[in-house]
């Protein structure tokens, strides 16, 4: 009988009843109660006595290898549904594993079947069999043992056929292949995916261990024995004379994980819980109630025996007893401390918080586990920028480009050093500044740059030869972070600066003004930003200046501009200018190149040249994941630009992957709230709109849309489109009131911008026209006129 939750609810009323009843009572009772169901009798009974022992059960008793493994031995040779038993791997309290393969011929497998053990068939036993049956077949997750198979034999024996996981622990594996602590960790961070993934499905574990804990030969982690897995919302419906009665071993699939020559691997039970001794929370101990920080303790465990290569605890004289130090870097010692902390209030609150800890210990970034003082988080930012911090000069001159060339061949050698090492000074006067180590905040670069913009009246005063470089670097950064105001200031003084030390046609000035040109294109001012990269492109070329990188440049800049406002055969124009430029000069940098190949692809897709747009986005995708092969913003907007190119194939799949996968990135890489963020959902809505999915639209939509209201501080393409998506995600959701503001909003939104790109238009108009045939079927007043458009979405492109 299936344990459904009505089931679970009548059986809570069953045995809480029969306990107010006199022992001699209790049968007659449950005999009148249950009728003709049998089982459900036999169950209460069943709790009954698990209740009456759990009250004399103090002391745990360890398992011993082996128990019962005879009962699975008859199967050896025979079949068991569509799988032949072959051999017999290893047993355990509750079970015994044997290894066996398909019957019927049709294809090989290899699977490993779990019997339940002849003197564990008692209806709580065969309750949680069942339960660890259906926890299987709902996590779904690579670094977790797969369900494949389960069921009854003629003769009444339960077994489950699990993916048979040919591996070696955790521990053994990691000293034989990952010998320094970052792999280490890395491998670690699989075992917390898969124990998130559980927990994401009110599952806690309670058992793990490294003998539950296998890796294969390729890396990949497999977690395994859900056999005393607790479900989160348990408590609130079951008896705690259940989980008192989960008398099963931890077995491992494929291996056994109860070894007598390793006490500590051992599954106990005391006090109503299961647990493993050396590797148990102090409230499994205790015999507490158990949540998810029972199984961050336990990961604490392992990851200090992985990074120290000894457990923490070999005996526990008390379950309140500290763990002690591990001793091997203050950061790794700080997270260790605080996944095994006794209080759970003071412990790591989720996997997550765990996970992230260690993603960041990974990353040179801070941990929450420390104390965040502002020398600590200097320490860590110099650590990320080493190479920026120790040889400055390099960092200076990486921020404003070549003009340490410039200053080498303009001055005498004296006068170049001592400018460059005012430089040195500024920065790093800047990054010792007290001021970014604001509550909750760590020093960056960008910050640090913001500090600079500050003070470089005060230190650069009669150089414009210098300030009109740092604030050329800084204006760059500025927009990059879309902070365009100030950027357009900076580089303003910039120009006027650099055209008054070096002229107005000096390659210098001219980076600036390209600079602009871009700040422009970001406002959406397309005219301005075409204006401006053609001046560059012609004042290089008036001077001869062809082969220097920024021609290529600003020619592949000015196709972007095209790309923009959808002028696609003026767009491969110029990049293929470009792209023969970058030929030409040779020594371009490969990001450069990159970024040309990106927007070729855009703009032959736009030509409907399919095929060789499919090669550009592979090609451009191929040269930015050699360049940053932990994703980068470029990479997330060639992923986005090639999903669209698979929507024209008719592949919303694998639109939909890139798209999710772009968004992921933008993600990470601009944290909670940027623009290139809002184009990610803004994007993923319209698509899922597409697919008919308008709730999961309406989520992403909602987002985007009070993101971008959060951050355009100025007229911008996305910001009408993404309350559009908002305004067909909630009428389609049945909103109706909701869509027509979101409407009103984006129709407003779209007035401002000078030169709305076409797809916009449509996409408002197409949004106006639902909201009108809506009202129409429901016999609304029609607020706006209706106006026919078969347009599609927009698509943002970047």
């Amino acid at each position: 009988m299936a344990l459904t939750p009505e089931r679970i609810e009548r059986l809570q009323d069953l045995f809480e009843r029969a306990l107010d009843r006199p022992d001699a009572e209790r049968a007659e009772f449950l005999t009148r109660e249950t009728a003709d169901d049998d089982a459900l009798r036999d169950e209460v009974l069943a709790l009954l006595a698990a209740h009456s022992g759990a009250q004399t059960l103090h002391r745990p008793v360890e398992l011993e290898r082996g128990a019962d493994a005879g009962d699975a031995s008859r199967w050896i040779g025979q079949r068991v549904g569509a799988w032949r038993i072959s051999r017999l791997v290893g047993a355990g309290g509750m079970g015994t594993v044997c290894e066996a393969e398909r019957a019927d011929e049709q294809f090989r497998k290899r699977v490993a079947v779990k019997f339940l053990h002849q003197h564990a068939l008692t209806p709580l036993a065969m309750q949680r069999f069942r339960a660890e049956r259906q926890i299987l077949a709902t996590l779904d997750h690579p670094n977790v043992a797969t369900l494949l198979d389960g069921g009854v034999t003629d003769d009444g024996q339960p077994y489950l056929v699990m993916e048979f996981v040919d591996g070696e622990p955790i521990t053994s594996w990691a000293h034989e292949h990952a010998h320094e602590r970052r792999a280490r960790v890395q491998l670690f961070l699989q075992v917390c995916n898969a124990v998130e993934a559980a927990h994401r499905r009110l599952i806690v574990h309670r058992d793990l261990k490294p003998g539950n804990i296998l890796v294969t030969r390729d890396g990949r982690v497999k977690l395994l024995d859900f056999g005393i897995a607790r479900l989160m919302d348990e408590a609130s419906v079951l008896p705690e004379a259940v989980a008192a009665d989960a008398r099963d071993d931890a077995t491992t699939t494929g291996i056994d994980a109860t070894d007598p020559t390793a006490p500590r691997g051992a599954t106990r039970f005391g006090e109503g819980l299961a647990y493993t001794p050396a590797y148990a929370s102090p409230e499994q101990i205790r015999g507490d109630a158990v949540g998810t920080s029972t199984d961050v303790f336990s990961l604490g465990v392992i990851l200090f025996e992985l990074l120290a290569q000894r457990l923490p605890f070999e005996r526990r004289a008390s379950p309140d007893a500290p763990a002690p130090l591990a001793h091997v870097e203050p950061d790794l010692d700080a997270i260790l401390a605080r996944a095994l902390q006794v209080d759970v209030a003071r412990r790591y609150s989720s996997v997550q918080e765990l996970r992230s800890d260690l993603e960041r210990w990974l990353d040179g970034r801070t941990v929450s586990a420390r104390p965040q003082t502002g020398g600590y988080r200097f320490a860590k930012f110099v650590g990320r920028h080493r190479l920026g911090t120790a040889v400055a000069t390099v960092a200076v001159l990486g921020i404003l480009g070549a003009s340490g060339t410039a200053l080498w061949q303009a001055q005498a050698a004296r006068r170049a050093a001592g400018d460059l090492r005012q430089m040195n000074d500024f920065l790093m006067e800047v990054l010792k500044m007290s001021d970014p180590f604001g509550e909750g905040e760590e020093l960056t670069l960008s910050k640090a740059l913001d500090q600079a913009a500050d003070l470089i009246d005060e230190r650069f005063a009669g150089r414009p030869d210098l300030s009109a470089q740092i604030r050329f670097g800084i204006g760059e950064s500025m927009s990059s972070r879309y902070r365009l105001e100030q950027a357009d200031a900076q580089l303003a003084r910039a120009l006027a600066e650099s055209r008054a030390v070096f002229g107005e046609d000096d390659v210098r000035t001219q980076q600036v003004r390209e600079s602009i040109a871009g700040v422009r294109l970001e406002q959406s001012r397309f005219d301005e930003a075409a204006r401006g990269y053609r001046g560059v492109v012609e004042s290089l070329e008036r001077h001869g200046h062809e082969d220097h990188p920024l021609y290529a440049k600003a020619l592949g800049n000015l196709g972007n501009v095209y790309l923009q406002t959808e002028k696609y055969v003026e767009a491969d124009r110029e990049l293929q200018r470009a792209l023969a430029a970058q030929k030409r000069i040779g020594a371009v940098d490969p990001y450069d190149v990159a970024g040309l190949l990106s927007n070729l692809a855009h703009a032959t897709h736009g030509l409907e040249d399919n095929q060789r747009a499919d090669r550009y986005y592979r090609d451009a995708l191929a040269a930015f994941d050699k360049l940053f092969p932990n994703g980068s913003p470029d990479s997330a907007i060639v992923m986005n630009n090639y999903a669209m190119l698979k929507e024209d194939e008719h592949d919303q799949a694998a639109a939909l992957d890139l798209y999710s996968r772009s968004l992921a990135i933008r993600r990470k890489v601009f944290g909670a709230r940027h623009p290139m963020v809002v184009v990610g959902l803004s994007n993923l809505a319209r698509l899922e709109l597409l697919m008919g999915d308008a709730r999961s639209a309406l989520v992403h939509a909602r987002e985007g849309a009070a993101m971008a209201d959060a951050i355009y501080t100025e007229p911008n393409r996305f910001h009408p489109s993404i309350h559009g998506a908002l305004a067909s995600a909630q009428l389609l959701t049945g909103d109706f009131a909701g869509a027509q503001r979101s409407w009103d909003r984006a129709k407003s939104l779209l007035g401002t911008l000078p030169e709305p790109p076409p797809s916009v238009v449509a996409w408002i108009e197409t949004v106006r026209v639902q909201l009108c045939d809506r009202a129409d079927a429901e016999r609304r007043p029609k607020a706006p006129p209706c106006i026919e458009s078969a347009a599609a979405p927009p698509r943002a492109t970047s």
